[in-house]
Order: structure tokens, then C-alpha cells, then sequence
């Protein structure tokens, strides 16, 4: 008889409350006067309110509301309550005052006592487990197993009868195959003790998805993990699989546990199956390294496989590759995919919005409008796809990042891509229709997954990085300074409003920015930062956005200009982006047109406070004199470093001549280009094609040259 499982305690179920930190939170919420406010207000109004009546009656801006009632609401002192939502957008939430003597808590717990702690210390430990998400599985996954041998003892092997007998042919083998219920009930014990809320149920119920086998699987409907497993499903999830593994060998069960993380928001399901009776066993990969196809689920990453890997597998240097059925595949049909893209991604979007119209809020609406978006996938899974078959196709790597880190300055999570990937292989069947057989949606299935599950990986190293919870990225600035740059440019100098360090940031680097517009929809844009690390506070400098051939003017780039002034607090992320300053000491070359010119002056003010014998050439290039922004910034950052070059192209230019100063397009052939320059690019893509191709035809290599995207990235795989 095996001992019962022993009790572990939950990570995290420490009573909500317990320790100094919450006392600490409620005196510190009302430390000022505008949340005391608030807070009475609440109280008088004998009704739940939300935070365009609080700010109608108190006189705040509803983004000055909402961060104070952010702060009343982790304190305790004030419980919110989304309402039922009625039609796509945000839903309304009211706030209503906690009685005395009570306080609301948070379900995540009370981020002042244990559990809290105990969850920053497993964010670190999964950042540093390993190198690579596949070493980091491999460890985790052992010690998943490891966990188990403390949880219940591992029976005797009892021996086949007869010296020929062969698998499955004894009464011992034929027992454990009978106690197969009671080892998975047992499992299914411990995984309850640890707070996973399990439910076990055969394999081929009805509406289960196919596996191989007449296994059963256990969906585990609440995760004691979860903040951390949703950042590091490599390493969470890894251990959870080991732990199921080695839970089922010790209790004497055959059945190969395959989990499958995050089928919905709150459920994760663990697929028991029997081993296949034919063909290379789960765990053991092909010749290639990849894990066979048919042994996989049919649109979700796998982590319970030794090597960690999702999908198709690992190659050499932990590189993801398809299986090699699915290459075939892909390969065959990727030119009809390709030419029906964009009809696919124009598909994809109105059934996301429709299923999830939540998810509005993370995409540009202007974007949408005018196609860029739709586009812009399309482009990108093509080009993820093309580098997965072709050896000779552009790495794909730096798009990624790129994406990736757009995707952080938005607060993405991995449980997203889940809902992405249901809609967008949807689209891909509404668009092909009969022409996509099961083997051939299964095979772009698997690239899909290759993808996401490189992004999260990604992503979750850039959030570690920035210590930021992608569930809570925005933080409340205050606008300081507004300054009129041109005609249709600002610059707004922000300082944090809730009386902490500003993060650090890299010159080149952008942040969102989320506003209310008045029609109740919450839009996010990205800004780059136009001063340099170190600056007294962190200043955007926003063009206003104007409608062009039948595309309306820029919602928040309008609503900014507008309606945000001195005393305005804005929602801003923590600052993100690749296209950043290197520190060498070699030649730069800062191109630009437009409103590109941002990161080009932070780039510029940074080497004028840390390489200043660094030569650098500024080109920029614009409408006129009149729309050129922070010309003058520039000039005056340029006298103080020993080596500067200006050089201007307007397209319109009727002023008296000026040295560096010519009217027209740019001539991109007359850029200085020392030996070893680094280049810098932003503007327009086809303003950026041209002076990338002249400077590669001079010898430039490619790998010297970076270049800054506003927007969706219509390049993607092509350079």
C-alpha cells in the first residue's frame, strides 16, 4: 500500500492581510488629501460610482481618479466591481467604500505578506534557472520528478512471469494496468493538496480532443502558480509535468502524462495517455531531435517533453524546427498560404474582436483602419514560416525581438496566444476552406506555436529584465512641462505622480501610453523618449497624427494634443524597444525624416554626456524649416561634441541658403560613411529602404545598421 500524500501548503496561502504590509498600505493610501477626498465621496454618495462621476464631482481627470482609486483598492479601502458588459469596449467599473473594521483583498493575496515574497523569489529563480527556455524545461522538469519521490515512495517491481514474457504479458504488468485508476487518483490527491483543484475524466469524453491511447486526462482548474507560470511556462509548467511523471512511475501507472498549459485563461489540462503500442515512444525524439507529430496536441504548446521543447522540437543550439512531416507540409503549401495572407489576417481580426473585444484595447484602431496591421501579421508569419523551411532566408530573430518587445510595452500575456491562435487558424479555414485537410491546418498549427512560444519566451525574459508584472504595466505620470515644437508637435515632460524613482531607460527607447478618449475607448500608442537616460524627468514628443486618403486623424495623437496640459496624469509603461544606442566609440550615422528625428536626439544627447570625442553625423530630412522638430535642441547638442556633422534636406525650402541645407528629397548616396560607422535609421519604410540600400551598396554591413519602425512593421523577414 503506497502512504498517503503528504500535505504541502499552497504557494501563496498565507491569510490575505497578515504582517505590517497592509496596515502599511491603508495608512500610506491615505497619506494625501485628494484620496481622502475621494474616499468620502464614495461614502456620501450612498452608491457605487465609477470614475467619470467621481471625476465630474471632484474635479480630477478620470486618469487621476483611476490611479488614486488604484491605490484605495490595494489598500483595502475601496472594492471594485466590473459590470456585465453590454457591447464591445471597456467595462464599466464602480467603486464602492469598504465597511469598517473589513477590508477588500485582492484574489492574487496581499502583496505585503508571504505569499508575495515567496513569488518574487520563484520569478527569480525561473529567470536563472538556465540560459535557454529548453535548458531551463530540462532542469525544471527534473526537478518536477524529483518533487514527486517526496510526495509517495515508489513501489517494488514485481517480475514477469516466465523468462520470455515481454511487456504486458504478466499478471504484474497486467495489475499495475488495472490500478491505473487509483495511481491517477492519487496523483490527482496531491495536485488537490497543492491547491490545483483538480478534476480527473476519461480521455475520450465528449468534446475531448483526440489522443492517442485510451488514457484519461486531469484539467486542473486553478494553478497556485499562476502570475509566475504565465511569464514562465518553461519553467512552472516544466516542473508541474515532471511532477505528474514522476507522481504516475511511482504509483505504478504506465500512463505518459502530456500538459498542455493554458487552454483557457484559468484551466490547464493534463492528457494521461496510454503508451502508444507501435512507433518511437513520446519521450523519445526523432532522428532530427523533433518529437513525432502524431504525438502531439493539435493547437497548443507542449511542456512535458525531457528536452522542453513545444511543438516541432529543438534543433542544434536550441534552435525550434519543425517536425519533419510538417516541413514537408509547410513547404508545399506556404506559396498559396502566402498569396492569400493578407485575405487571411483581414479575416482574423473582426472574428477576434468579435469573440474577445476585450483584446480592442492592446491594438491600434488606427492601424486597423487603414490595413498596416493586417498586413503587417501577415508579412510576419510568412517570414516566420519561410526561415522555419529555407536555410537561406533572413533571420528572423531580430523581427522578433522587435515584436516582442512591443508586445511588453502592452502588457501581452501568454495565455493570449492561445485565443490569437484559435482565430487566426479559423481565418486561415474560412479562407481555404476544404482545401486545408487536417494535416495540412495541424502543420501551420505548428508553426503558429513555434512562433508564440518563441514570443513568450521572449517576452518573459524582457519583463524579468524590466521587473515588470505584465498584468499591472502602467504607472501614472505627471505632465510637467508642455512645449509647442511645430505647428503639429509637442513635447510633454513627465514626472512619476506616485512619488517613486523613474525607471531606467536606453536612448532609442519607446514607452505606451494609454488614454481614455471620450467615446469610453482605452487606446494605447508608443512614444519614443526624446532625452537622454539621466535627464530630470522622461519628455514624448508627439506628432499629431493627420487623416490621409480617407484614413481619419489619429485618435490619441488628436486627443493628446488636445486635451492633455500641465497637471495631466497619463498611464505609461515602463520604457522597451531593441533599437537602442551602442556604447562603442565608433563613427554614427543618425538618419531620419519626420517625426523619426526623436530617437535621433536622444541618441544625440546621450553621446554628448558619455562619448563626447565620438563623431556622429545628423541627417534629417522634412517638409520644411517650419515642420522640423527640435532643430534647434539638436544644433545646440551638436556644438558640444568635438566631431559633428549637420546635414537637412526640405522638401519645400525657400528660405535664404544655409550651409548643410538643401531643398528636396534626400540624396542618401551624399551621407558621409567613415569606416566602422554605425547607422541609425527612422522615418518613412520606403525613405528607410533607400538609404539602407545606398549605404549597403557603400559597403556598410548590413549588421551595422538598425533601424526604428513607428507602427507595424512592414518589412518583417525582408532585409
Amino acid at each position: 500500500m503506497h502512504p498517503e500524500p503528504r500535505h504541502v501548503r499552497p504557494a501563496g496561502d498565507a491569510e490575505p492581510g497578515t504582517g505590517g504590509g497592509g496596515r502599511a498600505r491603508r495608512h500610506g493610501a491615505l497619506a494625501t488629501d485628494s484620496r481622502l477626498g475621494l474616499l468620502a465621496t464614495l461614502r456620501a454618495a450612498g452608491r457605487p460610482l465609477d470614475a467619470r462621476e467621481l471625476a465630474e464631482t471632484t474635479g480630477f481627470a478620470v486618469s487621476t481618479v483611476r490611479f488614486h482609486l488604484d491605490v484605495l483598492v490595494g489598500a483595502g479601502l475601496v472594492s471594485a466591481r466590473p459590470e456585465p458588459r453590454s457591447a464591445p469596449g471597456r467595462p464599466r467599473v464602480t467603486y464602492s467604500p469598504v465597511a469598517a473594521g473589513t477590508t477588500a483583498t485582492d484574489p492574487a493575496g496581499d502583496e505585503g505578506g508571504a505569499g508575495y515574497e515567496h513569488e518574487q523569489l520563484l520569478f527569480v529563480l525561473a529567470e536563472n534557472l538556465a540560459d535557454t527556455p529548453a535548458e531551463r524545461a530540462r532542469i525544471a522538469r527534473q526537478a518536477g520528478q524529483a518533487w514527486a519521490s517526496r510526495q509517495v515512495e515508489k513501489p517494488p517491481s514485481a517480475p514477469a512471469e516466465g523468462p520470455d514474457a515481454g511487456p504486458g504479458s504478466g499478471p504484474a504488468e497486467q495489475a499495475r494496468t488495472v490500478d491505473q485508476t487509483t495511481a491517477v487518483d492519487q496523483a490527482a490527491a496531491v495536485f488537490a493538496e497543492l491547491g490545483f483543484d483538480p478534476e480527473v475524466e476519461p480521455a475520450d469524453a465528449p468534446g475531448a480532443p483526440g489522443t492517442p491511447g485510451v488514457g484519461r486526462r486531469m484539467l486542473l482548474h486553478s494553478c497556485p502558480f499562476r502570475a509566475v507560470a504565465a511569464v514562465h511556462p518553461d519553467v512552472i509548467c516544466s516542473v508541474h509535468a515532471g511532477l505528474l511523471s514522476g507522481l504516475l512511475e511511482r504509483l505504478g501507472s504506465p500512463l505518459v502524462p502530456r500538459v498542455v498549459p493554458f487552454v483557457e485563461p484559468d484551466l490547464c489540462i493534463a492528457h494521461l495517455d496510454a503508451p502508444p503500442s507501435a512507433g518511437p515512444a513520446f519521450d523519445s525524439p526523432g532522428a532530427d531531435g523533433s518529437i513525432p507529430s502524431g504525438l502531439l496536441p493539435s493547437s497548443i504548446p507542449d511542456l512535458s517533453t525531457p528536452s522542453g521543447s513545444v511543438a516541432g522540437g529543438t534543433g542544434s543550439g536550441g534552435r525550434l524546427v519543425l517536425s519533419i512531416e510538417s516541413a514537408a507540409v509547410v513547404r508545399a503549401t506556404a506559396p498559396v498560404v502566402a498569396a492569400h495572407s493578407v485575405e487571411i489576417t483581414s479575416a482574423f481580426y473582426p472574428r477576434l474582436f468579435t469573440a474577445h473585444p476585450e483584446l480592442l484595447r492592446l491594438f491600434n484602431q488606427g492601424n486597423q483602419a487603414n490595413g498596416d496591421q493586417r498586413r503587417a501579421l501577415a508579412a510576419s508569419v510568412v517570414a516566420y514560416a519561410t526561415q522555419l523551411i529555407d536555410p537561406q532566408a533572413p533571420s528572423f530573430q531580430p523581427v522578433l525581438e522587435r515584436i516582442a518587445h512591443k508586445h511588453a510595452s502592452l502588457g501581452v500575456l501568454p495565455e493570449q496566444y492561445t485565443i490569437v491562435g484559435r482565430n487566426l487558424l479559423a481565418a486561415v479555414g474560412d479562407v481555404l476552406g476544404d482545401a486545408v485537410t487536417p494535416e495540412i491546418a495541424a502543420a501551420w498549427d505548428e508553426v503558429y506555436w513555434l512562433f508564440a512560444c518563441q514570443l513568450i519566451a521572449e517576452e518573459a525574459r524582457i519583463y524579468q529584465r524590466a521587473g515588470v508584472d505584465p498584468r499591472h504595466i502602467w504607472r501614472p505620470w505627471e505632465v510637467i512641462r508642455r512645449t509647442e515644437e511645430t505647428p503639429d508637435v509637442i513635447s510633454l515632460l513627465l514626472l512619476p505622480a506616485d512619488g517613486q524613482p523613474a525607471p531606467p531607460w536606453q536612448a532609442g527607447q519607446y514607452v505606451s501610453v494609454a488614454v481614455d478618449l471620450p467615446d469610453g475607448k482605452r487606446q494605447p500608442r508608443q512614444y519614443t523618449i526624446s532625452t537622454a537616460p539621466g535627464r530630470a524627468g522622461m519628455r514624448l514628443t508627439v506628432r499629431r497624427v493627420r487623416g490621409a486618403d480617407g484614413n481619419p486623424d489619429g485618435a490619441v495623437s488628436s486627443f493628446i494634443h488636445d486635451s492633455v496640459d500641465v497637471g495631466t496624469v497619463l498611464d505609461v509603461s515602463q520604457p522597451f524597444g531593441d533599437v537602442v544606442l551602442d556604447d562603442s566609440f565608433d563613427p554614427l550615422l543618425l538618419v531620419s525624416a519626420g517625426i523619426g528625428i526623436t530617437p535621433m536626439v536622444a541618441m544625440l544627447d546621450h553621446v554628448t554626456r558619455t562619448r563626447p570625442d565620438r563623431r556622429v553625423v545628423v541627417a534629417h530630412a522634412d517638409r520644411s524649416a517650419l515642420s522640423h522638430p527640435v532643430r534647434d535642441e539638436v544644433r545646440m547638442l551638436g556644438r558640444q561634441l568635438r566631431g559633428f556633422e549637420e546635414l537637412t534636406w526640405y522638401e519645400q525650402h525657400d528660405g535664404a541658403p544655409e550651409p548643410g541645407v538643401e531643398a528636396g528629397l534626400i540624396d542618401a548616396d551624399k551621407l558621409p560613411v567613415p569606416d566602422g560607422v554605425r547607422a541609425y535609421l527612422c522615418g518613412p519604410l520606403p525613405f528607410m529602404r533607400d538609404v539602407r540600400a545606398s549605404l549597403l551598396r557603400r559597403g556598410v554591413p548590413a549588421e551595422n545598421i538598425r533601424y526604428e519602425v513607428f507602427g507595424p512593421d512592414l518589412w518583417a523577414g525582408q532585409l
